[in-house]
C-alpha cells in the first residue's frame, strides 16, 4: 500500500482523485487549508506542511487558488516533498498554458517549470478546462439579459470525472514525465455550449458574439487551449448538464405537471370568462351565484374579463417555463381564488345544505391545484429541460 498526499483534496478534482486512489487501496492524505489533520496553506509551509508529507511516497498536487501565490506554493510543496523523501510528484495543468497569455496560464507554466527542475520523479497532465468550470462561466454570463461571447471562440470542455480517473492511474504509477494531453470529446464554437447552458436552466437569452481584439483572444481564437487530437474524454457537455440540472425522471414528472396543470386551470378560466361575457344573464342564474346581491352586468363583464385576462398569462408563463414568471402567474391565481372562495364562504346562508356541501369542495379543491402548482414551482430545477446530447462538433 503506497500512501500518497493529494493536496486541493477538497476541492472539484481532488475530492475525485483522493475517492478513487482510496478505493484502490491506498492511504491518501488530504492537504488543503480548511482541512485536518492536514490544513495548510502551501503558500506559507512551515512545520505542518512536513508533518503532512512524513512518509509520503506520492504527490499529487491539484491545489491552487484564485489570489495568486501557486508559484510559491508550488515551491513551498516540492522543498518539503524533498525533505520527506518523496519519489513521484504528480501535477495537474492546463492545456495551452505556452501558446496562450493569460495571467493564469502562464503560472500554470512556471509551476510545470518547478515541478520539471524539482529533483523528484514527476509526472504532468494537461487537460482542457471541466464542464464545471464552463458552467460557471456560463452562469455568469447568462445574469445579463444578452449573452455576450467572444466571437469565433471554441472550446472542448472535458468531465472531471475521467480527469481524476486518468490522474489517479498516473499517481498509482512510475514517473512519466510529460503525458498525453487529454480534451473534451468535441471541439465546438462557444456559442454552443452557451446555448446548451441557456436550455437547460430554462433561460431566455439573445446569444451575441461580440469580435476582440489582442494577444491572449488571438490565442484562444487559434484553438491554443485545445487538444483535438486527444478528445479522449467521453461525457459530452449536454450529459453534464442533463445530470446536473433537471435531467433526471422526478425533473421530467414535475415539468410534466407544470404544463398539464397550468393548462387545467386556463380551461376552467377561459370557459367561465366566456360564459360570463357572453351569457351573463344565464350565468347569475345558477344556482351557486343566483343568491348573490342583485345583478351588476358591468361587475360582471369585468370579472369575465379578468377571468380571460388571468388565462392569458398564465398560458405566456408557461410557454416561458421559467421560474419567475411561473411562480408569479401561479401565485396570482391563487390569490384570486382565495379570495374568491372566502368571500363565497361568508354567504352560504341562502344556500340549502346539499348545495353548500357541494359548492364549497369544488372551490376548495379548485385552491389546492393552484396552490400545489406553487409549491411544486418553488423547485427550480423542473423548469429546466435536459439538453440533447450528441449535437455534432464544430468543424
Amino acid at each position: 500500500m503506497t500512501t500518497i498526499l493529494v493536496t486541493g483534496g477538497t476541492g472539484t478534482l481532488g475530492r475525485l482523485v483522493t475517492e478513487r486512489l482510496r478505493a484502490g487501496g491506498h492511504d491518501v492524505r488530504v492537504l488543503s487549508r480548511h482541512s485536518e489533520p492536514y490544513a495548510v496553506d502551501l503558500r506559507e509551509g512551515g512545520d505542518g506542511l512536513d508533518t503532512a508529507l512524513a512518509g509520503v511516497d506520492t504527490v499529487v498536487h491539484c491545489a491552487t487558488t484564485q489570489r495568486g501565490g501557486d508559484e510559491r506554493s508550488a515551491a513551498n510543496l516540492i522543498a518539503a516533498a524533498r525533505r520527506a523523501g518523496a519519489t513521484h510528484l504528480v501535477h495537474i495543468s492546463i492545456v495551452g498554458v505556452d501558446r496562450v497569455p493569460l495571467g493564469s496560464y502562464r503560472t500554470k507554466l512556471a509551476v510545470e517549470k518547478l515541478v520539471r527542475e524539482s529533483g523528484l520523479g514527476w509526472t504532468v497532465l494537461r487537460a482542457t478546462q471541466f464542464h464545471d468550470l464552463v458552467t460557471q462561466v456560463l452562469g455568469i454570463l447568462a445574469r445579463l439579459p444578452v449573452v455576450l461571447l467572444p466571437a469565433h471562440a471554441l472550446d472542448q470542455p472535458v468531465e472531471v470525472a475521467e480527469v481524476a480517473d486518468r490522474l489517479a492511474e498516473l499517481a498509482q504509477g512510475a514517473p512519466a514525465g510529460r503525458v498525453a494531453d487529454m480534451g473534451g470529446p468535441e471541439v465546438r464554437t462557444f456559442e454552443s455550449p452557451a446555448r446548451a447552458h441557456l436550455s437547460a436552466t430554462g433561460r431566455r437569452r439573445a446569444v451575441v458574439n461580440v469580435p476582440l481584439a489582442g494577444r491572449t483572444y488571438r490565442a484562444f481564437r487559434a484553438g491554443g487551449h485545445l487538444a483535438p487530437g486527444h478528445a479522449v474524454g467521453r461525457r459530452t457537455f449536454e450529459e453534464y448538464l442533463a445530470e446536473r440540472f433537471g435531467g433526471g425522471e422526478d425533473g421530467r414528472r414535475g415539468r410534466a405537471w407544470l404544463r398539464a396543470g397550468p393548462g387545467v386551470l386556463v380551461g376552467g378560466r377561459v370557459l367561465l370568462g366566456l360564459w360570463v361575457l357572453l351569457l351573463p344573464e344565464l350565468f347569475w342564474r345558477w344556482p351557486w351565484v343566483s343568491h348573490l346581491p342583485p345583478c351588476n352586468e358591468h361587475l360582471l363583464r369585468d370579472f369575465g374579463g379578468a377571468s380571460l385576462a388571468l388565462a392569458v398569462v398564465l398560458c405566456a408563463a408557461v410557454a416561458t417555463m421559467e421560474r419567475r414568471p411561473v411562480r408569479t402567474a401561479l401565485t396570482a391565481y391563487l390569490v384570486s381564488f382565495v379570495t374568491h372562495l372566502l368571500f363565497h364562504a361568508s354567504h352560504l346562508e341562502p344556500l340549502s345544505a346539499a348545495s353548500a356541501a357541494g359548492f364549497l369542495p369544488l372551490l376548495g379543491t379548485a385552491v389546492l391545484l393552484p396552490a400545489a402548482l406553487v409549491w411544486l414551482a418553488a423547485d427550480g430545477t423542473v423548469f429546466r429541460e435536459p439538453a440533447q446530447a450528441g449535437r455534432p462538433s464544430a468543424p
